[in-house]
C-alpha cells in the first residue's frame, strides 16, 4: 500500500483549521448564539451543575422543552441563581425559539466544548477522586491558580492546558485531535478499497 500523504487526504486541512479556530476563539470570550439565544463558554462548575441535574443534552441525547431551557439559562450571561423573575423573563424570550434547530446547535456546541478532553487513561483501577478534583489538582500543581479561579475558566482552555501540561512532562504521550478522526475515516477507505481490488483480482485469475 502506497504512502498516505496526509495533504492529499479530503477535507483534513479544513478539519485542522476548524478544530484551531475553536482553540484560539476560546481565548476571547466570546458568546454562542442558539438561535438567537446568547450562552457563554461552560466551566468545570456548568459541567457539575449540568451533570447533576443529568441534562440529557451532555450526553448527545433528546431533552424535553424545559430540559433544553434549563440548559440555556444556566449557561446565559444572565444567570443568577435564586433569581424567579429573571428566570421568568429568559424563559419568554426563548418560548419562539424553535426548538429542534436550537438542540442541534447545543449539541455543537457540546461537542466544541469537549473536543480536547482528555480521553480515558485505559486503567481499571478505582478512582480515588472526582473528575473535577484532578483537573484542579493537575492545574493549580502548575500553574499556581486558585480552585475559585480553575472552576470558572472555560473547559475549552482547560483542556488544552491540560494537553500541554501532559506534554511538557511527558512529550512522547500521545494526544488525540478532533481531525483524527477525517486521518482514521480515509485510511479505513483505503484500506476497503485495496481489500476489493485484492477480491476482484483474485476473481480475474
Amino acid at each position: 500500500m502506497p504512502v498516505i500523504k496526509f495533504s492529499d487526504i479530503p477535507g483534513l486541512a479544513e478539519a485542522i483549521k476548524r478544530e484551531n479556530d475553536i482553540r484560539d476563539a476560546s481565548f476571547l470570550d466570546l458568546t454562542t448564539d442558539i438561535c438567537g439565544v446568547e450562552i457563554r463558554q461552560m466551566t468545570p462548575r456548568d459541567w457539575l451543575i449540568l451533570e447533576g441535574v443529568e441534562n440529557p443534552l451532555m450526553a448527545g441525547d433528546m431533552p424535553s422543552p424545559p430540559q433544553l431551557a434549563q440548559f440555556l439559562w444556566l449557561l446565559s450571561p444572565r444567570y443568577k441563581p435564586n433569581a424567579p423573575i429573571r428566570r421568568y423573563l429568559f424563559g419568554r424570550k426563548i418560548s419562539n425559539v424553535n426548538y429542534l434547530s436550537a438542540i442541534r446547535a447545543c449539541w455543537k456546541y457540546v461537542e466544541e466544548t469537549f473536543q480536547d478532553s482528555p480521553g480515558s487513561s485505559g486503567q481499571n483501577s478505582t478512582p480515588y477522586a472526582g473528575w473535577t478534583a484532578y483537573l484542579v489538582n493537575r492545574v493549580a500543581l502548575n500553574y499556581g491558580w486558585s480552585e475559585c479561579e480553575i472552576l470558572n475558566i472555560p473547559l475549552k482552555r482547560l483542556f488544552q492546558y491540560m494537553k500541554c501540561i501532559t506534554r511538557h512532562h511527558d512529550p512522547k504521550t500521545p494526544v488525540h485531535n478532533p481531525s483524527d478522526k477525517v486521518k482514521g475515516d480515509h485510511i479505513r477507505l483505503m484500506n476497503a478499497r485495496n481489500e476489493l481490488l485484492k477480491v476482484l483480482k483474485r476473481r480475474m485469475n
